[in-house]
């Protein structure tokens, strides 16, 4: 299902609605009504977080770096990059463009309320709603507040992300997200505190804040992980190729035997590129004997052999392809192995080990509960995955299943947690590795879908 969509586009970049943005909308607008004031300034105040968020992608594309989209949620907007900014110096520049421009906005706003005085009709405006009552003032105040809120220390908000950048300066990128992602957390639990005597959206806010400082800090981690591994030590040394002139059905053979979901093309020894799956599908069935490969789109993607499995992973991202040829640095036209997301997919789950012993030092005994309860998530985890060949949420698991999974998972979090048969790791660590295990499900759920669609045999005529 589809949770966000499309409502244009601004220089390039898609902008979005989150499904849950446009039920709030909806919530406000019934509830304000016939008071419409507060439902207008919210409809005015996302269209200045729309350009908050601007700011951070037109500093993002200067240094080069791709924006996918712009997200609206209830709680504000999320501009999609594809990666983290490496350089520290770049992070803070993006981070802070966000309340820069949200301050410069307000002060605008303000200087035209001293020229232009727009007062909001009284029957437009809730009794109980605290505000102004001048247009140009309420919107200049919830500018200024958009600006201050967002630079609050909190991570991953936007000074979080500048605080971290400062961190980075001056020791390593994984450590200093692990402290902006603590200080974001504890700024998360002071909201939470506020919010039961002040303002429940408060906790709503908190809940967010966590989430993303949580998940940023696996994701940082893991990639960190995965920035040490090259290329060479995980590829595939031997390589099924096809010729330009070999047809589509027979190139669906070398697929099939190779169990690739792209192929390779080489012509006396040169490597020409690659033809996706996808880009075979689109033909029909009995045209397949007919064309040939080099009648296709052929993508001219690769990865040198010294580089690590994180850059490779960007560039088949980026790409839009399942398997990336390796290729010699001295001699690129040269392929020397070929690299596939399953095999990105295998390297990252030692990942967890990685964090457990290099990263957070992690003592033998406490070592040993870190790994068992990333074994029995991640395994009882598989049992969804294992139930269908299309996505795990396609089928409705059994309840007594469901139950069974999480009793069993949560009486695992308990032993190991509080030490029981088992040396004790606390709730941090226990929920560190929920995160890895979640986010690897997903992973192997949807290369799971991809094999099947590449091993449905439906449609697909053999020639011998």
């Amino acid at each position: 299902m589809k949770y966000s969509f499309k409502i244009g586009s601004i220089w390039g970049i898609p902008i979005e609605l989150h499904i849950t943005f446009i039920l709030l909308m909806a919530a406000v607008f019934i509830l304000s009504y016939p008071q419409l004031y507060l439902f207008l300034l919210i409809m005015f105040l996302f269209v200045f977080v729309v350009i908050h968020e601007l700011a951070h992608s037109i500093v993002a594309r200067h240094y080069k770096i791709k924006v996918r989209k712009i997200v609206l949620y209830p709680i504000g907007g999320v501009s999609e990059i594809e990666e983290i900014p490496e350089k520290p110096s770049i992070e803070w520049r993006m981070a802070i463009a966000g309340p820069l421009t949200s301050f410069v906005i307000g002060g605008i706003l303000l200087a035209l309320d001293q020229v232009f005085l727009i007062e909001a009709p009284s029957a437009f405006i809730t009794p109980s709603l605290r505000t102004a009552g001048r247009f140009t003032l309420d919107l200049a105040y919830l500018n200024l507040i958009l600006g201050a809120f967002n630079l609050i220390p909190a991570f991953p908000m936007d000074g979080g992300r500048v605080f971290r950048a400062f961190l980075a300066e001056k020791m390593k990128f994984s450590d200093a997200t692990k402290y902006a992602a603590f200080i974001g957390r504890f700024f998360g639990i002071v909201m939470v505190m506020a919010g039961i005597f002040y303002n429940f959206w408060l906790i709503i806010i908190e809940v967010f804040i966590y989430i993303g400082a949580s998940e940023e800090t696996e994701q940082t981690i893991v990639s960190t992980t995965m920035a040490r591994v090259r290329v060479k030590d995980v590829m595939y040394p031997e390589v099924a190729f096809v010729k330009p002139e070999t047809t589509l059905s027979e190139a669906l053979e070398v697929m099939f035997k190779a169990r690739y979901h792209d192929i390779p093309i080489e012509k006396d020894g040169v490597f020409q590129g690659i033809v996706t799956w996808s880009e075979i599908m689109k033909i029909k069935p009995e045209q397949r004997s007919k064309l040939q490969v080099g009648q296709l789109p052929i993508k001219l993607i690769s990865v040198f052999q010294d580089e690590s499995i994180l850059e490779a992973y960007k560039i088949m991202t980026r790409g839009k392809v399942d398997l990336i040829p390796v290729v010699d640095r001295e001699a690129p036209t040269k392929v020397v192995g070929v690299l596939t997301s399953e095999v990105i997919g295998v390297a990252s789950s030692f990942g967890i080990l990685y964090i457990g012993r290099d990263v957070f030092k992690l003592s033998t005994e406490v070592l040993q509960s870190f790994i068992y309860l990333k074994l029995s998530v991640a395994g009882h985890l598989t049992v969804f995955v294992a139930r269908t060949k299309r996505h795990f949420w396609s089928v409705k698991p059994a309840k007594p299943l469901f139950i069974a999974v999480i009793v069993t998972q949560l009486i695992a979090t308990l032993l190991t947690v509080y030490g029981i048969l088992l040396p004790a790791m606390g709730w941090g660590l226990a929920l560190l590795v929920w995160g890895y295990a979640l986010t690897l499900f997903l992973v192997t759920d949807f290369i799971k879908v991809r094999l099947y669609k590449l091993l449905d045999h439906s449609g697909i005529r053999f020639h011998r």
